[in-house]
Order: structure tokens, then sequence, then C-alpha cells
């Protein structure tokens, strides 16, 4: 049997049980898209891959943003996991792979500066969705699912009907600026021959796209930057969780933290008490004594 037959039967039984184990179409198609690229890069069968070659593999990456990093090693790492669990293997070659620590406590929002990069520099499928993930707060998959039919433009309150995880689906307010970007019709972000784009196409574009204009930001990263200021704006977890489409308000909860930029500001009233009480030195002698 020829390596490329047993490497895609391999991969259709990982498939397989993916599938059995319910995992989300996006997550399965995420996956068999990066071992395909890693396929490519080490240019052998994926169980002939070494230590060495997915260190390598993953070095690619080293200019996204580690949330990014962190996805796609995990992904490499499942799959060889996977590979020794079913005895393909006797040790995976990535038990050594470094899978950056990623704080899930906070968010991880696209700075303002970053997005003035972006859209100065994007035009195009890119630019909407972009948008889309910034100021309505839409997942990656969702951009890609969503039709021209599912918007409704006809009031001053616009609003998009959006397919979220799960199957489930909700409405979400679509700001004017935002309105103005669309197209009059078809899939919102579409190739230029009407196609829609696939979630893994449109993070790879997205990749290459940001590492040419040198900025270190992804999609969810500019879901996060809306979701933040959406938080901090209404002040209103429930509110929020429905916007994002989140299952557990607890989720929402994590843009509802302060904001500790202006920390000094904002507390400049206590630190002219903290002075009064504290600025003077003298040495007291508790009565008693």
């Amino acid at each position: 049997m020829g390596e490329n037959v047993l490497s895609a039967e391999l991969l259709h039984v990982y498939v397989t049980e993916m599938r059995v184990a319910n995992y989300s179409p996006v997550t399965i198609g995420d996956r068999v898209e990066l071992l395909g690229r890693l396929r490519r890069h080490i240019g052998k069968p994926l169980i002939d891959a070494t230590a060495d070659d997915l260190a390598g593999f993953q070095s690619m990456f080293v200019h996204l943003a580690p949330a990014t990093i962190n996805i796609y090693s995990r992904h490499v790492k499942a799959f060889f996991d996977w590979a020794v669990k079913r005895g393909h293997l006797d040790r995976s070659p990535a038990d050594d792979l470094v899978i950056p620590r990623v704080n899930r406590n906070r968010p991880h929002p696209t700075t303002v500066e970053d997005l003035q990069t972006v859209f100065a520099c994007t035009r195009g499928p890119l630019r909407i969705a972009y948008a889309l993930a910034a100021f309505a707060g839409l997942r990656r998959a969702e951009i890609c699912q969503l039709h021209r039919r599912d918007l409704d433009l006809g009031s001053p309150a616009a609003t998009a009907l959006v397919h979220g995880k799960g199957r489930k689906e909700r409405i979400v307010p679509l700001l004017p600026p935002l309105v103005a970007e669309l197209g009059p019709s078809g899939w919102v972000v579409a190739h230029p021959d009407g196609r829609p784009y696939l979630p893994d196409r449109l993070s790879t574009e997205s990749g290459r796209h940001m590492q040419r204009i040198g900025v270190s930001t992804t999609l969810h990263s500019m879901r996060h930057f809306f979701a933040t200021r959406a938080a901090h704006a209404t002040k209103d977890p429930l509110f929020v969780r429905d916007l994002l489409g989140h299952e557990s308000v607890s989720t929402t909860e994590i843009y509802m933290l302060s904001d500790m930029d202006r920390a000094q500001e904002r507390l400049d009233g206590l630190a002219t008490q903290a002075a009064g009480f504290l600025g003077d030195r003298r040495l007291y002698v508790a009565r008693g004594a």
C-alpha cells in the first residue's frame, strides 16, 4: 500500500472518530486543513513526522498571536496523541512541542492602533470580515455563513440573523458604518466568483495578510475588541451574552472586568486621601503606651 494511501486512510479514520465524538464541523475542518499543511511542509507521511519536523512547522507561526499558536499546536498534538492511543505510534513526536500559555480568564482584544492599521491596509472580503468581527462580534464561522438574505436593512435599526455555534441563531444589531461596508447580494464575505469562504481558508488568508501588514492579531481578537467595548459601554452582562451568543453569562463576565488602563486617573480622589494619611511621616505614640 502506498504511503499517500496509508496517510489518507489514517486521516479518514481520525476524522470519522472525531465525528462520532461530536466534534464541531469547524474544529474537524480546521484540524484536517492544518494537518494537510503539516504534511506538505515535512514532505512525508504524518506518521513519520519527528519532533524537529513539528518544531519547524510551529516556527512558521511565530508572527501570529499566542492564542492562535496555542490552538494550532493543540490541533497537531491531538492528532499524534490519537495515533499513539490507537497503536499507530509508540511515542508522540508532539510530546515536547511547546504550547504557548494563554490566560483564558481575561480577554485579548485587538488594540485600537492595530485596528487602525488593519482597516487602513485592507480591502475586499477580508475588510468586511474584520468589520463583522470588530463591530458586530461575529465568530469566524458565523462570518462565513452570513448571507444577504440574513440581513434586515429596511429600518434604521439594521440587524443580522447570525447562525451561531451549536446551530443556534441570534439577532445582532448592525451599526450604520458597518452596513455601509456590506455588498448588495449573495454571501456577505465571498470570493470574486461569489463562492463563500470556508472558515479555515478565511483564517489562512487573514494570517498571511496580517503578516504582510505587520500586525499581530486575529479575527477572534477583533471579536474580543467588540465584546470589551460593548461590556464597558452597556455594563449589562446579559445583553452582551446575547450579542456574542454565549451559552452562559459566566463566559461573558470576563469582558466586564474593570479596564485598568485608566486605573490611576480613576483612583485620583483616593490617591489624594492616601497622600493625606501617608504623607505625614511624624511618629505618633499610641495612647496608653
